[in-house]
């Protein structure tokens, strides 16, 4: 392939491909779930996003699988366009062909290589973990469209690869983990117990919750308060070692406390 145009035309398409891939593998595992369901209930793409990351493992195996395609096609298209061009210039500076040709192939290389890495890999990256939520909807139809034509290569790939993590004592997972996210525990607790917790603020936004509360506070609506957030901790799954109400109680225990009136009548 000595067309110069072709071959800017092909390496400029499998980079983009390339890059592709890349940012839907790093958007699916940096983007939250909550904020993909709250998008599908109106976004066809954010529910493609959603059945993704219920299979993360085989939609990683198709993103390695097109990224590796995009970088042997490289390798077999751009690298000996390009050693081809260089190899006679480098000659036609005075060194011997076998230099020059030695030359070219490493120049070759190293152009490659760099366009495919910074272009192709680093670039989508840093996009897709910037906006990962953005991203994931972005991208979720094609690679549903990819997924389901290469399914049968894609789940064959992943049965082996879970087959040799498992020789070596890891379970494999296919969805992917929420981590310990704040806000995420900030709207379980509204929806399921209409409570409003406040945000972390500054550096801590989305990795703290406060308990704030304008106007008359009293014992009770405290012991509420933990009780939401206990039960919010567990429906959200997030591990605790639990106990805050009765440790509440405890404390309000040594209080001083208005004594319950003494009846003479039995109470039935």
């Amino acid at each position: 392939m000595s067309n110069p145009w072709i071959v800017l035309a092909v390496t400029a398409g499998l980079i983009a491909v390339s890059a592709f891939f890349v940012a839907v593998e790093f958007a699916l595992i940096a983007a939250r779930r909550h904020r993909l369901e709250d998008a599908a209930a109106k976004s066809r793409a954010a529910r493609a996003a959603l059945r993704s990351s219920t299979e993360i493992s085989v939609l990683l195996a198709g993103s390695q699988l097109g990224i590796t395609a995009c970088t042997l096609a490289l390798g077999a298209t751009t690298k000996p366009a390009v050693h081809y061009w260089l190899t006679p210039l480098i000659h036609a500076g005075g060194l011997p062909l076998w230099v020059a040709d030695a030359a070219g192939f490493v120049l070759a290389l190293a152009v490659v290589t760099f366009l495919h890495l910074v272009i192709g890999e680093m670039a989508p990256k840093s996009w897709a973990i910037a906006h990962p939520e953005r991203a994931a909807i972005t991208l979720a139809i094609p690679m549903r469209m990819f997924m389901t034509l290469t399914r049968p290569i894609l789940t064959a790939l992943n049965h082996a690869a879970n087959w040799c993590v498992r020789k070596v004592g890891v379970e494999p997972v296919d969805e992917v983990g929420e981590g310990q996210d704040a806000d995420a525990f900030r709207k379980v607790v509204l929806d399921n117990f209409d409570m409003s917790l406040g945000t972390g603020l500054g550096k801590l936004k989305g990795k703290a919750f406060r308990i704030g509360h304008l106007g008359h506070f009293n014992d009770l609506m405290l012991m509420g308060t933990l009780s939401g957030i206990e039960m919010g901790l567990d429906l959200a799954k997030v591990p605790h070692r639990g106990g805050g109400v009765l440790a509440a109680m405890e404390v309000l225990k040594g209080r001083d406390v208005v004594p319950m009136p003494k009846s003479k009548a039995a109470v039935a």
